[in-house]
């Protein structure tokens, strides 16, 4: 994928430079310090929100040995934190006329053409084993020369998602990486089905949450960090049947701000990563975008994704998008997202309120890319503000919590 792609879809929300939103208020105090938060490089000015308090405040000292872990607060209780937020999804690669016919429309006519990144070049992958699906094998498309073009793993349907820029060299080949390499010849657009040797993997799920934090998120944070511990009880009951379950969390903000990546490492101990997500509030940012390329960056390429695994899952909690007028931010997300594929981490992005038409647009590349799929809260619960529904087909409005349980459990 070009970085150019994601600088598109951002240049048509934005036509010039990005105006704060007015989301983007902060609330609530800064977060204890934490130990492996990606530092902030720029200090805050006098209008910033995470400007340090006056002297006359007298701010107690940080404490070194504070994790920004609570100390087992009291469980959430209820409605209506727990069961109000609605949700809606849309899978793009399962609609892939609609998309299409998106991409030629009046308002994205020349998006494939001006982002450099051709979603004609689509590559669907089928790999069987036996008399079931071959799952989390590697598959490459190769070009005319052998070069790798894209590399992805089979989800726990065995299919995966290649792409092949517009002026590869063909015959392009696909090659399937199980116990031995198998190929065969892209003929046209459609469905690549190969048979291969491979075991099938013990049920494993490696499941990360990215949770922008910022000011503008507090509208609703406390209720996705409510339906978020319910879903990891939920998930661990399961794992607790059979399934090998590691979770990850991470927060970020921006640059400028109290921390711009708050990440933890993947756990088998949910009750530990419950306790983080209960010591986190919303807070900073200051204008729209955020340091979302810095925390993809972090999510992948710091974290120690299994090679082996069902499913692997990034679900990307924002309502703003990266810093796109920066080339090196582009460049950040481009590298990430291709390094997802080739691990076979699926993103699912849950646009929060805030996140217009063209920030969606840059989430459902992001999941088109990798295999995923694509949600959003919605304004049926009445809780935060206005929600954008993206330009989809018919779609159900679905409680958020059972939404996410059916997603995880689509994935295994």
């Amino acid at each position: 994928m070009r970085s150019t792609l994601l600088s598109l879809i951002l240049a048509l929300s934005a036509c010039g430079d990005y105006a704060m939103s007015d989301k983007d208020a902060s609330e609530g105090a800064d977060d204890a310090d934490w130990s492996s938060e990606v530092p902030s490089s720029g200090a805050p000015s006098a209008g910033d929100t995470d400007a340090p308090p006056a002297e006359d405040e007298d701010p107690a000292e940080p404490d070194p040995t504070d994790t920004g872990r609570a100390e087992d607060p009291p469980a959430p209780e209820g409605p209506p934190q727990c069961s109000a937020l609605t949700a809606a999804e849309w899978r793009d690669l399962d609609h892939w006329d609609f998309w299409r016919g998106l991409m030629d429309g009046p308002e994205w006519t020349s998006f494939d053409e001006q982002a450099g990144f051709d979603t004609e070049g689509r590559v669907p992958v089928h790999l069987t084993a036996g008399d079931g699906p071959a799952i989390d094998v590697a598959v490459e498309l190769r070009d005319a020369g052998g070069v790798t073009l894209w590399s992805a793993r089979t989800d726990d349907d065995g299919r995966a998602e290649l792409w092949a820029p517009a002026d590869s060299a063909t015959p392009l080949q696909v090659v399937a990486l199980a116990d031995t390499e198998t190929a065969a010849e892209v003929q046209g657009t459609g469905l690549i089905e190969l048979a291969v040797q491979a075991p099938t993997p013990a049920t494993s799920l490696d499941l990360m949450f990215v949770i922008d934090t910022t000011g503008s998120m507090s509208d609703e944070l406390e209720y996705l960090k409510c339906t978020l511990e319910s879903v990891l009880t939920n998930v661990q009951a399961r794992a607790n049947n059979g399934i090998d379950l590691r979770v990850s969390l991470n927060f970020y903000r921006d640059e400028g701000d109290a921390y711009v990546v708050r990440p933890a490492p993947f756990t088998a101990d949910t009750a530990d990563a419950i306790r983080f997500l209960r010591a986190q509030s919303a807070d900073g940012g200051g204008d729209w975008p955020e340091a979302l390329d810095q925390a993809l960056e972090d999510a992948i390429f710091e974290h120690d994704w299994r090679d082996a695994a069902t499913a692997r899952l990034l679900f990307l909690v924002a309502d703003a998008p990266p810093h796109a007028e920066d080339q090196a931010v582009m460049d950040r997300i481009n590298a990430a997202t291709t390094e997802a594929a080739r691990r076979g981490v699926r993103i699912l992005p849950l646009a929060a309120s805030g996140a217009d038409q063209a920030t969606q647009m840059l989430y459902r590349t992001l999941a088109i890319t990798t295999g995923g799929t694509h949600t959003w809260l919605t304004d049926d619960s009445g809780i935060g503000d206005s929600h954008t529904t993206p330009v989809v087909g018919e779609h159900q409005i679905e409680d958020l919590h059972a939404m996410l349980i059916r997603l995880i459990e689509g994935a295994l």
